[in-house]
């Protein structure tokens, strides 16, 4: 009588809706949590199956998951969505001594939040992918290392290194680092640890070769991730072409020089006259 007590607390205090059925569907024990769900006493839910206590539709679903239990005589997750509520069951095979099945015995719960929050994270990844295919330029993730090794390379890769992402992720084709020509490459490296190192957002401009042999100049911006320890293992940055703007202030320069030389070679003229 006590382990039957014992096991009855047990039961009643699991944060699950908990029950045995035999091999007919008709229910032999249930816990407290399993009355408050149907919120319906346990005396009138003993004996009775789950057409008895539930909507036609959700009965079915219940009935459909205990017979391919029985089928597969093991154990069973099985995830149901009624009036807009998500459920959660386990569901096991139960056996006599001598191995025969007698019914079904399980948990289930109510998953709706974290269904909810899975679609809220879904659908803001969606948006992310969206938004990142649309920037004019690429957002990346790299571990900080000489290669600057790629674990996440935005879709505007492409159009800028003319390398498709999985070409430059994990150095698959190529380390993005050999993509700087060498003019830059140290002393872009060198800042880059440096900031790093100081844990502060990193400005740089440097010129890359593309995979066609094109050169571009870039700006880059980044900062240092850390990982579970706070060690700043991995950088996340955005790199976008500014080659025509730096054409343009090449002209501007250029520009200003021949109008200075112009300027001081009739300045000189005038003086001799």
């Amino acid at each position: 009588m006590k382990k039957e007590t014992n096991l009855e607390l047990i039961l009643d205090n699991l944060p699950f809706n908990t029950w045995y059925k035999n091999k007919s569907g008709t229910y032999i024990e249930i816990n407290k949590s399993f009355q408050e769900y149907t919120g319906i006493p346990k005396e009138a839910i003993i004996g009775k199956s789950d057409f008895d206590i539930y909507p036609m539709e959700e009965a079915e679903i219940y009935t459909a998951s205990d017979k391919a239990t029985i089928l597969d005589k093991g154990q069973e997750f099985f995830e149901s969505m009624v009036n807009g509520k998500w459920k959660e069951e386990y569901k096991r095979a139960v056996r006599d001594k001598s191995g025969k099945i007698i019914g079904t015995t399980g948990f289930s719960r109510d998953i709706t939040k974290r269904k909810k929050i899975e679609e809220a994270l879904k659908e803001s990844e969606r948006s992310k992918a969206v938004l990142l295919s649309n920037l004019p330029g690429v957002a990346y993730r790299c571990i900080n290392d000489k290669n600057w090794t790629m674990t996440f390379l935005s879709d505007g890769c492409f159009e800028l290194t003319g390398y498709r992402p999985e070409e430059l992720v994990g150095n698959k084709m190529v380390p993005f680092n050999d993509l700087i020509t060498d003019e830059f490459k140290q002393k872009t490296f060198k800042k880059w640890e440096m900031d790093i190192a100081e844990n502060k957002k990193s400005n740089d401009e440097y010129v890359i070769t593309t995979k066609s042999g094109e050169t571009k100049w870039v700006w880059d911006q980044s900062i240092g991730i850390p990982d579970q320890n706070g060690m700043l293992t991995e950088s996340e940055g955005f790199i976008m072409d500014i080659t025509e703007r730096k054409r343009a202030v090449a002209a501007i320069n250029e520009s200003e020089d021949r109008f200075k030389t112009i300027f001081d070679s009739a300045s000189q003229t005038s003086k001799k006259s």
